[in-house]
């Protein structure tokens, strides 16, 4: 990859996408330091962009081939250098920074759609486990087999219909709370940020919870769910009832060259047997 092509890269993004001065947000533990943390940033940036593999690697690279892009008056940090300040790195600067590019790319319309709707899916997931207590977050699951161990598990949500696939927003599930507790947070910050972040959101039956789907109707989301257990009352009317019917819309989808989906619609208003709903 020539330097030419890095530069025009960098000078691209810090127009289009980055606010002005913004690695001067950047703040990190160390006290003092020569190499500013907006330079790690920068660094990193770039070693992100390149897919470097090691910080080793960046420190070579950066020493070699980018040690001219990076601020004023600053050289290539070490591997060591990046690593320390990665460790001790202030997590709302860049917070600020990602929800600042994020709505940039909004609004230059820049974010995927779905036939003009904009579709972002809300699901939970573990970042990481240990065989030990950590910090008061940990959340403590006891196996078949008898072990223990101790996770952190947070709720995303992330746009869907096009590539990349960007993450809007996550947030933690707390010790003894749900994912649907920890995605009402989610949305209110979500909501907070980019106002109205989504035309419909996405989910699986883990979150098919009145409190929840209330929570996301009230700030006007339509809401897709994908019920797959057939002994909820919703479930067992809506085949009840389109079972007599002929349905609205079928379509067939390829899911490869010798295998296809094919699957019917059928659009039916006033449910009124799912409890604590405050809409059919």
């Amino acid at each position: 990859m020539s330097k030419r092509w890095l530069k025009d890269f960098l000078r691209y993004i810090n127009k289009v996408f980055l606010p002005e001065g913004c690695t001067k947000w950047a703040k990190d533990e160390r006290k003092d330091p020569e190499i500013e943390p907006g330079t790690i940033w920068v660094t990193l940036l770039i070693g992100f962009a390149l897919q470097v593999q090691s910080l080793e690697e960046l420190e070579r690279r950066a020493k070699e081939s980018f040690k001219k892009l990076l601020p004023r008056k600053q050289r290539p940090p070490s591997a060591d250098t990046i690593r320390h300040s990665s460790i001790g790195m202030e997590l709302e600067p860049i917070k600020k920074l990602y929800i600042a590019v994020i709505n940039k790319a909004r609004r230059s319309k820049m974010l995927p759609t779905i036939d003009h709707y904009r579709v972002a899916a809300i699901d939970g997931t573990g970042i990481f486990r240990t065989q030990s207590r950590c910090c008061n977050a940990c959340q403590e699951v006891h196996h078949q087999d008898g072990t223990t161990t101790y996770e952190h598990k947070i709720v995303t949500c992330q746009i869907v219909g096009g590539k990349p696939p960007i993450i809007l927003g996550f947030e933690p599930i707390k010790p003894g709370e749900g994912e649907t507790t920890a995605s009402k947070r989610l949305v209110d910050w979500l909501y907070q940020v980019y106002k109205h972040f989504a035309d419909i959101v996405v989910v699986d039956a883990g979150f098919a919870k009145a409190p929840f789907i209330n929570h996301l109707c009230s700030k006007n989301i339509h809401l897709v769910v994908r019920l797959k257990d057939k002994r909820m009352h919703i479930v067992k009317d809506a085949e009840g009832l389109f079972s007599r019917q002929v349905p609205a819309k079928t379509w067939r989808e390829d899911k490869s060259s010798t295998t296809h989906l094919d699957i019917s619609a059928w659009d039916e208003e006033q449910f009124n047997s799912w409890d604590g709903m405050k809409k059919p």
